[in-house]
C-alpha cells in the first residue's frame, strides 16, 4: 500500500485528566473558586423517528445516580453551528472491496451537507499515526487531497480517540460531535479500551461509530482484521453517541443519510458540580414526554452535582 504522504500534524496523546468533557464556570463573587458545567446532548425523537424540536426546559428531567437534578443550562441546539471531527480509520483493510472509497464519498455528502459557520475537520489514523489532512478552512482541497489518500498499515484506534479532544482546542464552538469510520478492532495502540472508554465517559462530545462490516467483500476475500462490534458500542454509547454497522456500500451511503440528522443535537441541558478531584462515574437519565424516544449522554465522571 502507497503511505499517506501529506502535509500534516503530528499530535502527542493527551493526559486523561486533562479532558474531563466539562465547561469551567466561576463564580461571579470568587473568582478563585471555580465550578463545571456538565453538558448533556439530547436527541429527541417521535416513534416514526422525526425530530422534535418544540420542547422547552420545563419537558426534561435530570436525573444523577437516580436522583433528580436541577439544570440551569438549557439550549436549543438544532439550529446552532456545529464542529464535526470526521476520524477515519485508513489501515490497509479499508482499502479491500471498496470500503475506503465509500467512506469518502459519505464524508464528502456529510461536509457538503453543513450549513454556513459550521467547522469540520478530517483526522485519519492507521498503525501509531494520527494525521489532520483537512479542515474547513481548505475545503476547495476536499476532493482532490481524499482521492489521492491511500490506506496502509495497522488499526491504532485507541491511541487515535485519546487524540481527538487536541482537535476541539481553541474551537468556539459548543455542539461538537466525533464521526468515526472503522473496518476493524484495534491491534496496534499504545493505549487501552479502559483507558479510552475512561475518556468518552469525561468527554461531552458524542461519538457517532460506524462499523464497516466485511459484507463488502466476498466471503473467500474477507479480512482477517474482523470488527469488534463490542467495543465500538460501549466506547459510542458511553458518551451518547451511537453505532451504526454497515455490512455493504448501499448500507454505508444509507448511514451516511442518518448520520446528517446526527450532526447537531437537539438539545444541550447542563448543571453546575464543584470542580474538584473526582473519578466516580455517575449515571445520567433524562426524560421528557411519555412516547418520545430520547438519547443522550448517559454518565459522566467528577463530583456528584
Amino acid at each position: 500500500m502507497v503511505k499517506l504522504f501529506l502535509t500534516m500534524q503530528f499530535l502527542l496523546a493527551p493526559p486523561l485528566t486533562a479532558f474531563c468533557g466539562f465547561q469551567d464556570y466561576k463564580d461571579a463573587g470568587d473568582a478563585q473558586f471555580k465550578f463545571a458545567q456538565v453538558r448533556i446532548p439530547v436527541w429527541v425523537n417521535k416513534p416514526n423517528g422525526n425530530p422534535v424540536y418544540n420542547l422547552k426546559k420545563k419537558h426534561f428531567r435530570v436525573y444523577v445516580d437516580g436522583h433528580e437534578t436541577d439544570f440551569s443550562y438549557f439550549s436549543k441546539a438544532f439550529d446552532q453551528k456545529v464542529d464535526i471531527l470526521f476520524l477515519i480509520d485508513f489501515s490497509g483493510s479499508m482499502a479491500l472491496g471498496g470500503k475506503l472509497e465509500a467512506t469518502k464519498m459519505v464524508v464528502k455528502y456529510l461536509i457538503h451537507s453543513m450549513k454556513k459557520g459550521d467547522q469540520w475537520q478530517i483526522v485519519v489514523f492507521a498503525d501509531k499515526q494520527v494525521l489532520k489532512i483537512l479542515d474547513d478552512s481548505s475545503s476547495e482541497s476536499l476532493n482532490e487531497v481524499l482521492d489521492k489518500a491511500r490506506a496502509y498499515g495497522k488499526t491504532a484506534l485507541y491511541d487515535a480517540l485519546l487524540k481527538a479532544p487536541n482537535y476541539f482546542e481553541k474551537r468556539e464552538i459548543a455542539n461538537k460531535a466525533v464521526f468515526l469510520f472503522t473496518d476493524g478492532h484495534d491491534n496496534n495502540s499504545m493505549f487501552s479500551l479502559e483507558e479510552t472508554r475512561l475518556l468518552m465517559r469525561k468527554l461531552s462530545v458524542p461519538l457517532f461509530a460506524v462499523g464497516i462490516m466485511d459484507g463488502f467483500l466476498p466471503a473467500e476475500k474477507q479480512s482477517e482484521e474482523q470488527l469488534d462490534v463490542g467495543t465500538l458500542k460501549s466506547l459510542s454509547t458511553a458518551g451518547g453517541g451511537e453505532l451504526f454497522l454497515a455490512k455493504n456500500k448501499n448500507d454505508l451511503l444509507d448511514i451516511g443519510v442518518m448520520l446528517k440528522k446526527k450532526l447537531r443535537a437537539h438539545y444541550v441541558l447542563g448543571f453546575v458540580v464543584e470542580r474538584g478531584k473526582g473519578d466516580k462515574r455517575h449515571i445520567i437519565k433524562v426524560s421528557t414526554k411519555k412516547k418520545l424516544h430520547i438519547k443522550h449522554r448517559n454518565s459522566y465522571i467528577g463530583l456528584p452535582p
